[in-house]
This record gives structure tokens, C-alpha cells and sequence, in this order.
């Protein structure tokens, strides 16, 4: 599972990487001594293979990650590219 992104913009803004993949890798699960619970992850964005943008996000709540912890992810990094203005679509 991923998402395709038409159009994803790099060098803030001066070039553009079209068609390229994003997908989601090491997910981790903690809970802070504030008593915050954090999910956090990495998203590769890629081109035919190559990488073309690495980096990271988090989610916290004050109540534990009982659900589908990709599922979370997903949708958190759907939130980011929208609020971005990156086209996206799931693809399985």
C-alpha cells in the first residue's frame, strides 16, 4: 500500500518530481514521561526506484494508538501532503 503523488515539489518549490510513490516505513509507537503517547514514522517519496525525498512525522494523543497503526499513519500523512497542496491517491 502507498500513495501515488501527481506532482511532488522539491528545492521549495524551484523543481517538481511528477508520478512519483510514497510509502510508509518504520513505525514506531511510544509513550513520553509527559504521559503523551507519540506514533511517529518515516515516508519515502520515489521516482522508478530512486529516492527522490526522505522524512519523518509524528501523531500525539493523550490516550494510547489501539488501532491499525498504518492505517493512522496513512491517513496522518494524507493530512500533511493535503495541507501541503500535494496531489495524492491510495493505491494498493
Amino acid at each position: 500500500m502507498g500513495l501515488t503523488i501527481t506532482n511532488y515539489p522539491l528545492l521549495g518549490g524551484i523543481a517538481s518530481v511528477d508520478t512519483s510513490y510514497a510509502n510508509i516505513r518504520d513505525i514506531k509507537s511510544t509513550k513520553r514521561e509527559d504521559g503523551v503517547h507519540e506514533l511517529s514514522f518515516m515516508y519515502y517519496i520515489s521516482k522508478d526506484g530512486i529516492s527522490v525525498h526522505i522524512g519523518g512525522l509524528q501523531k500525539t494523543s493523550e490516550t494510547p494508538f489501539t488501532q491499525n497503526t498504518w492505517e493512522i499513519s496513512y491517513t496522518h500523512l494524507k493530512e500533511y501532503l493535503t495541507t501541503e497542496g500535494i496531489t495524492h491517491a491510495d493505491q494498493i
